[in-house]
C-alpha cells in the first residue's frame, strides 16, 4: 500500500466517523426544531451496510473504489443538511399549490413551523374527486418527480436514491397522513395507499433503488 492508498483509506474512516457524528446531530436538531429524526437514523447505518457490502463483494478496494465510496458520502452530508433545511417540504407544498392553480384556484401555503406547513385549495371540491385526487397526491408526487428528475444525471443519482427513501420513510411515519387519509374519504380502494402494507412494499422498493443507485455510482466512476 503505498502513500497515497494509505492516506485513501484513513480519509475514508475520518470521513466515515465523521459522518456519524454528524448524522447524529443533525437528527437532534431536527428533533428539537419538530422534525422527524428518524429517516436520518435509518438511512445513516443502510447507507454504510450497502458501502460495507461493495466492498466485501468486490474482495477489497482500488483508489477510484475509495473515491467512489467518499463521494457517496458527501451526497450523503448534502442530502442531511438539505433534510434539515426543510427544503423539500416546500417542494411538497409546491405540489399542492400547483395542482389547486393548475384548476383556476388560488393556492394558501401556511408556515405553522420550520416542519409543519398546509396548503389549502378553496373551492377546488367543486371541481369533482379527480381533483381532489390530484390535490391530495400532488405534494408526495412533486418530490417524487424532483428525485426522478435527479435519477437521470450519471454521477448524482445516488442522491436521488436517498431522496426516494426519504419518501418512503416520510410516509411510514405518518408525514403524509392528512394528504392520504383524504384519499380514503374519496374511497375506500384509495385507502389501501395508507396501510402499512403499501408502506412496507414502498420502503423496500425505495432501498432497492437506493442499492441500485449507489452500484451504479461506484460503478461509474471505478471504471
Amino acid at each position: 500500500m503505498d502513500f497515497r492508498e494509505e492516506s485513501l483509506v484513513f480519509g475514508m474512516m475520518i470521513l466515515s466517523i465523521a459522518t456519524f457524528f454528524f448524522s447524529v446531530a443533525v437528527a437532534f436538531l431536527k428533533f428539537l426544531s419538530g422534525g422527524n429524526p428518524i429517516k436520518i437514523l435509518f438511512l445513516t447505518p443502510v447507507v454504510f451496510l450497502i458501502l460495507l457490502y461493495f466492498l466485501i463483494e468486490k474482495g477489497g478496494y482500488t483508489k477510484k473504489q475509495l473515491l467512489a465510496f467518499m463521494l457517496i458520502i458527501a451526497f450523503f452530508w448534502s442530502f442531511m443538511l438539505v433534510d434539515l433545511s426543510a427544503i423539500m417540504i416546500q417542494v411538497h407544498e409546491q405540489g399542492h399549490a400547483i395542482v389547486c392553480s393548475s384548476f383556476g384556484y388560488t393556492p394558501v401555503i401556511k408556515r405553522n413551523s420550520m416542519y409543519a406547513w398546509s396548503t389549502t385549495c378553496s373551492g377546488l371540491s367543486e371541481k369533482g374527486a379527480f381533483a381532489l385526487i390530484l390535490l391530495s397526491t400532488g405534494g408526495i408526487l412533486a418530490e417524487l418527480v424532483f428525485f426522478s428528475i435527479l435519477s437521470l444525471f450519471k454521477y448524482i443519482r445516488v442522491y436521488a436514491g436517498f431522496g426516494f427513501v426519504s419518501v418512503a420513510l416520510n410516509h411510514l411515519t405518518g408525514c403524509y397522513a392528512t394528504d392520504f387519509s383524504n384519499l380514503a374519504k374519496l374511497s375506500p380502494v384509495l385507502g389501501f395507499f395508507n396501510t402499512l402494507l403499501f408502506k412496507a412494499i414502498f420502503l423496500v422498493f425505495s432501498l432497492i433503488f437506493l442499492f441500485i443507485f449507489i452500484s451504479n455510482t461506484i460503478r461509474s466512476i471505478s471504471e
